[in-house]
């Protein structure tokens, strides 16, 4: 991939994603068309100049966002399309990697017909999030990883959201956020930078955020690659692993 088409398409990414997404060759391979709509309709929603119309603003800085949203969205659409044609006709995964897709249906299989990877060796000996401990397991594939940590960033409630249901910040604010943030700058550290919110505030909305975003788990359920008896288990022997992991 040309280095400026990477960073077009990374820019893209942290447009419609967020500065929180780490962007990597294989986040944009891996990336699919359900996972890039449902997070620009969110995007779309937050940046649409009749928001900014109905707090009483201008309108004109929502609008430029609005745009770069848009534009933003149709370079990874586009990608994602194309690189859909290019793998056109390669050949199925294993064996094994069909029977792990078992109660899926063909369309959702044929999705998954790209080069992808079970990971072979030993747990890492450090702490791991849930994702990370059921890659490393082999439990899911590296796509499957990937696909998930879209999903959830898509579903992740929004800062400026629940700083307007605290009371924390004005409607007024939240859109001076979001006209006037630096490229791939967070939320909550422009929503800081102009004095909105304290530096307690910010950890109170980060972790909110954090505590009402769905589980990544439910990924896995929904997507049949998990079940939930197994999850359960799964979980737990994370727990093990993480407190082992301390004392190493």
């Amino acid at each position: 991939m040309l280095a400026a088409k990477r960073t077009e398409l990374y820019d893209a990414c942290k447009t419609i994603f967020g500065s929180e997404i780490s962007v990597s060759d294989d986040f944009l391979r891996y990336l699919q068309p359900f996972g890039l709509k449902t997070a620009y309709r969110k995007r779309a929603l937050e940046t649409h100049p009749d928001r900014a119309r109905a707090v009483g603003d201008h309108g004109a800085d929502m609008h430029q966002r609005f745009q770069r949203v848009r534009s933003a969205y149709e370079i990874l659409l586009r990608y994602v399309e194309n690189r859909g044609r290019r793998i056109a006709g390669e050949p199925v995964f294993n064996g094994r990697r069909r029977q792990r897709y078992t109660g899926r249906n063909t369309a959702q299989r044929g999705a998954h017909r790209v080069s992808d990877h079970y990971y072979q060796g030993r747990l890492p000996q450090r702490s791991l999030l849930l994702g990370q401990y059921l890659y490393y397991s082999g439990r899911i594939s590296w796509r499957d990883l990937i696909g998930a940590i879209v999903w959830q960033s898509a579903q992740r409630p929004k800062v400026g959201q629940l700083a307007l249901q605290a009371g924390i910040m004005s409607n007024q604010q939240v859109v001076t956020v979001l006209s006037r943030r630096t490229c791939n700058e967070r939320f909550c550290d422009c929503a800081q930078r102009f004095g909105f919110i304290s530096s307690r505030q910010r950890a109170v909305l980060i972790g909110r955020q954090r505590r009402m975003q769905r589980c990544i788990g439910e990924y896995f359920v929904e997507n049949g690659l998990i079940t939930s008896g197994d999850l359960s288990d799964l979980v737990a022997a994370q727990h093990t692993h993480n407190r082992r992991a301390v004392a190493w």
